[in-house]
């Protein structure tokens, strides 16, 4: 049950229902999708109703109620609390999209930390990599087939959308499939799996198809990271540095003989995209750096000025405070435990969904999958909690979702 409860929370996260955006895009209304894609969209909120549901039963399952403390979770809480009171003085409507937002955060917060209190660290940990894994392993298919069948296309267009509103954004949500499905199959269990190798291979193949370079740069780092942590050290620099430049070399081959360099510029300047939004926004931090506009709507390539544009230094200091102490705890963490490999992927998500931040402003959206794994991935180590919960533990089953614990 735990592990459904993150299969739909991230299915009601990709599969969000933008079909009526499209059909009005000036650009993208030619876009199809199969009729299982249209359904998933169409049934978005009864993913997260199904996820809420699952939540209520763990908050009144048994007769004592029991929930990790976890500061972090705490603070991640009020920062967007605070989004949401800034947004309220900009306006009424945007103020209670974010509270809606930051309820759902709360939601991940409730659910996890009572499946940490209640089942130790390695179980929940077991449970959430067995829902990921069911939910990249579906996914990843879902969106190859799409390809295949000639789904997910924009007409004048290259890129690969998939069953996302813009290739960037299926590229986040691939990365983060890529990377859960590499390390269990890195670990010990799943290295002879050819399927999930070839799962692997088929993210890898829709990343370039989406020509996001911030998810090859994202995937990048995180399977790199990974092999980096779990391996002698020499040869984790040579398989970093294939990883890459196969990756990279695969990208340019698609891109530039094709001609395609163009499907990358916004229009505004050219085909450096980044200089000119992080510009842009460094100049509406500057005339109000402490409580920012509330809304800044036409540049978002970069996570931490989006949020210092919209929200101000309020927000900004206790958000930069989250993701600073939520990666040094992993570290530490994934370094000193005995199970290491569930920690050390936590960890590889974390730093490539920070990185990726960056790029893309993906981390102040309201309801995405990286906004949930980020919740996740920064909440799942409470102090000094960690320790405890491994000990107390009643994990002992051996099936693939534990092939991170060995």
């Amino acid at each position: 049950m735990n592990s459904l409860f993150f299969v739909f929370l991230l299915a009601g996260a990709v599969f969000k229902n933008d079909i009526a955006d499209f059909a009005l895009s000036e650009w993208y209304s030619d876009i199809s999708w199969p009729p299982v894609v249209v359904l998933l969209k169409q049934s978005s909120y009864l993913w997260l109703t199904v996820a809420a549901t699952i939540t209520l039963r763990l908050l009144f399952k048994g007769s004592k109620f029991r929930i990790r403390r976890n500061d972090l979770a705490l603070v991640l809480i009020l920062t967007a609390m605070t989004a949401a009171l800034r947004g309220g003085f900009y306006s009424i409507e945007l103020g209670v999209k974010i509270l809606i937002g930051a309820g759902l955060l709360a939601m991940i917060v409730l659910a996890t930390n009572i499946m940490i209190a209640r089942d130790g660290m390695l179980r929940y940990g077991d449970d959430l990599v067995r829902g990921l894994l069911w939910f990249s392993r579906i996914f990843i298919v879902l969106n190859f087939g799409m390809l295949l069948f000639g789904y997910g296309i924009v007409l004048g267009n290259p890129r690969f959308f998939g069953s996302a509103a813009h290739p960037n954004f299926l590229a986040v949500q691939l990365t983060v499939c890529a990377i859960v499905l590499f390390s269990a199959v890195y670990s010990d269990k799943l290295r002879r799996s050819w399927p999930n190798w070839l799962l692997i291979f088929a993210s890898l193949y829709l990343l370039v198809a989406t020509g996001s370079r911030t998810g090859l740069l994202m995937t990048s780092l995180g399977v790199g990271l990974y092999v980096l942590c779990r391996s002698r050290f020499k040869l984790a620099v040579l398989l970093w540095v294939a990883i890459a430049l196969a990756i990279f070399l695969a990208a340019i081959l698609s891109i530039v003989p094709a001609d395609l360099l163009l499907s990358f510029d916004r229009g505004e300047v050219g085909l450096d995209t980044r200089s000119e939004a992080w510009g842009f926004l460094l100049g509406l931090i500057a005339s109000e750096p402490i409580f920012g506009h509330g809304l800044v709507t036409f540049y978002s390539e970069n996570s931490y000025l989006r949020g210092l544009a919209n929200y101000g230094l309020v927000y900004f200091v206790p958000f930069v405070f989250v993701a600073v102490v939520s990666t040094i705890r992993l570290w530490k963490t994934a370094r000193a435990s005995e199970y290491k490999p569930i920690f050390t992927m936590m960890f590889c998500l974390h730093v490539s969904l920070l990185t990726g931040a960056m790029l893309e402003g993906y981390l102040i959206d309201l309801l995405s999958l990286p906004v949930f794994m980020y919740v996740i991935t920064s909440t799942f180590i409470a102090g000094r909690s960690a320790g405890n919960s491994m000990r107390r533990s009643p994990m002992k089953s051996k099936d693939f979702g534990t092939v991170l614990h060995h």
